[in-house]
């Protein structure tokens, strides 16, 4: 083995190793509640990889994105790895070393030089901007794209020394597959073109009487043209569906290219200083003063002549400085996609282009000793280690992250509702509100953010109050369909079913649009055999109003809406009495997990229908499930009393707990 190499060989695992240690805390990193529902909560991929799942990822815009590729990644993972995150985050972790040295391979093929591309690589492996891209299994696009996209240009880079009709539809071909995995790839012409020009040097002067060779570059660049500009069409469609992208009455272009030029110099700034990285960063509420936004045009106009002024000379500053700006124009903002002002995620490729710009910059302008090379290297990648591993953590779970974000980014409502939610899920509602508040204040138009607020006002008991931020929510986006579904399963709960089937006909209007999902999917959720049994009883009594209205909660509670519907209109024509009402409460109660609600319900229930044999018995089960033993023996007893016989697997249960007191 040649010395080369041996270098080579060395540094490649010197990387790996160096990466997976950086990035270690991410195996033990949970999923999120931003965007990782989005994505991993979707029957398809819960199905693991099938080819039904196959033809939906080929056909799909969910997530305001065609992507298949990176559908079809998380099913595999799905399969492999069942719900158990680890598995996702080694992959995403794979696949980032995988491209660490796909880029170390192909700068020291391209250039010559194996310590300056290393060093490249190793400032790609390893910084915290990064951590985004690997560490939030929904940016698995990230990821995957870049791999396939180091793929699409060592294809390219071998065309160029030996034009063949295979490497030239190879460097196509893993284009596309590129583009099926994330579309901000639709840059890639021209980074090629940035490679013609150095390091591969194609961009030749001409001779007299020849045409410029510049024609026939970008000429032969024209197949990898047309798919950019199919990607892009693809992609605004599935967005302007999904309703992601921002109206210019919502973010006028000025406000774009003022916000612009200060994430280009905040980019930069975050390369040199990492600092203060957070998953979202809100647009300023107040408009930057003009010394901020014409300091940032002055300084990417300087940089901008500095680097085309020593083009010929040192032409690697003009192409990083091209690449940094150039592959982040497709989601710099003024196309805006999304409310984040910036976000790490974007600078995964970019950077490259700035990290070409510092090794060989440092290498041909700085002048140490050889041997202190090395030395300030280490420093630099065990400092920017350190930083990575550190926040890598910052990534373990939805309250570490929303914290983290709360701490270092002012005004940041994402991060407010985020944790919000988490205290929600966790049984904290009344310290939920006061971040949802929090939220409010300086988001006030998020029909999100009030719609977390009515979840968590729903969770203690305030009904009205939780009714009324739901349909704020609705005011805010009418076509919002989680707060439709939520309030009309609220309502529902209550015995409300002409409101209920009002706003659960709007959700399913809406996931008829061009926008909406076809259903809703409670992942985890299995009701199979409940529902089994009280179709068999429907079957058996049509009359029975309880039973189309319960049949009616569980198809609503996994997302069967128009069966949903339908059950309880019967249950609303039955003309349920007062007593029915509060039973179906006290049952909807019960379900959520508000066994104290529930125990109050039921006995109204029995209260205007003292026979009422089975809210006897459910609340006999309530008081068993909050030990209160004695009283669930008493109901057992009324139970037999008016002739229903609880369950022997319950009755069971209870006399391991107490014997019969009354017996």
């Amino acid at each position: 083995m040649s010395t080369h190499n041996k270098h080579l060989l060395v540094i490649s695992l010197l990387l790996a190793i160096g990466t997976f240690a950086a990035f270690w805390p991410v195996t033990g990193n949970g999923f999120i509640n931003y965007d990782d529902p989005r994505y991993l909560d979707v029957p398809q991929v819960h199905a693991g990889l099938t080819a039904s799942g196959i033809k939906w990822a080929f056909t799909t815009t969910h997530a305001s994105n065609w992507h298949p590729l990176t559908w079809i990644s998380l099913m595999l993972d799905r399969s492999i790895y069942g719900s158990h995150p680890a598995g996702y985050h080694v992959t995403s972790l794979l696949l980032h070393i995988a491209s660490a040295i796909l880029l170390l391979l192909l700068l020291t093929r391209i250039t010559g030089f194996v310590w300056r591309s290393g060093f490249v690589a190793a400032l790609f492996a390893i910084h915290p901007l990064h951590v985004e891209s690997v560490a939030w299994v929904a940016e698995r696009k990230d990821v995957l794209s870049t791999v396939l996209m180091m793929l699409a240009l060592w294809a390219y880079v071998l065309y160029t020394e030996k034009p063949t009709m295979t490497r030239r539809v190879s460097a196509i071909l893993t284009f596309a597959l590129g583009l099926m995995a994330k579309p901000m790839l639709v840059t890639l012409p021209f980074v090629l073109l940035l490679l013609d020009y150095w390091p591969l040097g194609r961009l030749k002067a001409r001779k007299k009487n020849q045409p410029w060779v510049g024609f026939r570059l970008i000429s032969e660049k024209l197949p990898f043209l047309i798919l950019s500009g199919i990607s892009c069409v693809i992609t605004y469609l599935a967005q302007h569906r999904g309703g992601t992208t921002a109206s210019l009455e919502q973010i006028p272009t000025y406000v774009r290219f003022e916000n612009s030029l200060l994430s280009y110099v905040g980019y930069v700034w975050k390369t040199v200083w990492p600092a203060k990285l957070a998953f979202f960063y809100p647009y300023s509420s107040h408009v930057p003063a003009l010394w901020k936004v014409f300091g940032a045009l002055i300084i990417l106009a300087c940089i901008s002549a500095l680097a085309i002024r020593k083009a010929k000379s040192h032409p690697y500053l003009a192409v990083g400085w091209l690449w940094f700006l150039g592959t982040l124009v497709p989601v710099i903002g003024l196309v805006q996609v999304g409310n984040q002002a910036m976000a790490d995620r974007y600078t995964y490729v970019p950077l490259i282009g700035l990290f070409i710009m510092i090794a060989w910059g440092v290498a041909d302008h700085v002048r140490l000793p050889t041997s202190a090379l090395p030395a300030l290297a280490a420093v630099i990648f065990i400092g920017l280690g350190m930083l990575t591993y550190q926040q890598a953590g910052v990534w373990r779970d939805s309250a570490s992250l929303s914290r983290h974000a709360i701490a270092v980014t002012p005004g940041n409502y994402e991060a407010y509702c985020m944790l919000g939610v988490v205290l929600t899920d966790q049984g904290k509602p009344l310290e939920a509100i006061k971040q949802f508040a929090e939220a409010i204040k300086i988001k006030p138009d998020s029909p999100i953010i009030h719609t977390g607020m009515a979840n968590a006002l729903a969770h203690l008991e305030k009904y009205s109050a939780a009714a009324a931020e739901y349909r704020e929510a609705i005011r805010l986006q009418p076509d919002y369909p989680l707060a439709h579904y939520n309030l009309g399963m609220m309502l529902a709960g209550e015995g409300k079913l002409n409101e209920a089937i009002e706003h659960l006909s709007k959700v399913v209007e809406i996931n008829r649009g061009p926008a909406g999902q076809p259903e809703l999917f409670v992942p985890g959720k299995s009701d199979d055999a409940l529902l089994r049994k009280l179709t068999q009883a429907i079957r058996a009594n049509p009359t029975d109003a309880r039973n189309q209205y319960k049949l009616g909660m569980v198809l609503a509670r996994n997302g069967r809406l128009e069966e949903a519907i339908t059950h309880f209109s019967e249950a609303r024509q039955l003309k349920t009495s007062p007593a029915d009402e509060h039973f179906y409460k006290a049952n909807a109660l019960s379900d959520s997990g508000d066994k104290k609600g529930a125990i109050r319900e039921y006995r109204e229930a029995i209260r205007l229908r003292p026979n009422f044999t089975a809210a006897h018995n459910n609340l006999a089960v309530a008081l068993f499930l909050t030990g209160d033993y004695a009283e669930a023996w008493k109901e057992v007893h009324l139970c037999r009393k008016y002739g229903l016989e609880p369950p022997a697997g319950f009755l069971q249960a209870l006399s391991a707990k107490m014997a019969d007191p009354y017996h």
